[in-house]
């Protein structure tokens, strides 16, 4: 008696589909670096709240020259102080919205650009802060005359700009703190993602054991 051969089925296809999400390159270079430029472009009102807001240290004309007012220099700690402060609270608040408002787009390219913008965007605040009064100031410690008391515009005593071999640009101490805080928070909320590609899926979402109406 003869038996037929067994009829052997595929295997049942897996319950949760497999999203595959397709990578646009350029899309994502481009938000990149809008992201970049955004950043860096807000070190100007950057520079103008700090101006405003941290203490300007007095300078006194004498027969000598020109000499800070008073021999402890609070004002100028508290300068590099509002700089830390400002910078620090723009890096989280341009951390997060990144992560929320281009969730399609996380990843690297993403946090190379709030790197990158935040590098020169702290050093545009430095920039745009120092130089508001800065032209005045020079004037007077040439010209003022001996006994006339003047403030100085914000500086930073921790920091350092240059071109390294004469044509790399490089930066380095306090201009450095919106990108820091900016890449490790952004790397922070990465770490703690529930998506593999950091990226919600799109359609729906899997609750309660059972796929979304979108994928049925």
């Amino acid at each position: 008696m003869s038996y037929p051969a067994p009829q052997y089925l595929d295997p049942p296809a897996p319950v949760w589909p497999v999203v595959q999400e397709k990578r646009r390159t350029g899309v994502e270079v481009l938000v990149a670096l809008g992201v970049a430029v955004v950043v860096a472009v807000l070190g100007f009102p950057l520079g103008w709240l700090w101006s405003r807001v941290a203490p300007h240290a007095p300078a006194v004309m004498t027969p000598d020259g020109a000499a800070y007012a008073t021999p402890n220099q609070e004002q100028l700690i508290a300068d590099e102080g509002w700089y830390v402060f400002l910078t620090f609270l723009a890096g989280l608040v341009l951390a997060t919205l990144a992560w929320v408002l281009l969730r399609r787009y996380r990843g690297v390219p993403v946090l190379l650009g709030l790197g990158v913008g935040g590098v020169v965007g702290g050093v545009l605040t430095y920039w745009t802060g120092h130089h508001i009064g800065l032209a005045h100031a020079r004037e007077l410690v040439r010209n003022a005359p001996v006994g006339m008391h003047f403030a100085l515009p914000v500086n930073l005593r921790v920091q350092q700009l240059g071109l390294w071999h004469g044509w790399l640009p490089y930066a380095r101490g306090d201009v450095l703190f919106l990108a820091i805080t900016a890449v490790l928070l952004y790397a922070l909320f990465a770490g703690f993602s529930p998506y593999p590609t950091l990226r919600p899926w799109r359609g729906g979402e899997f609750r309660g054991g059972e796929l979304s109406s979108d994928y049925q």
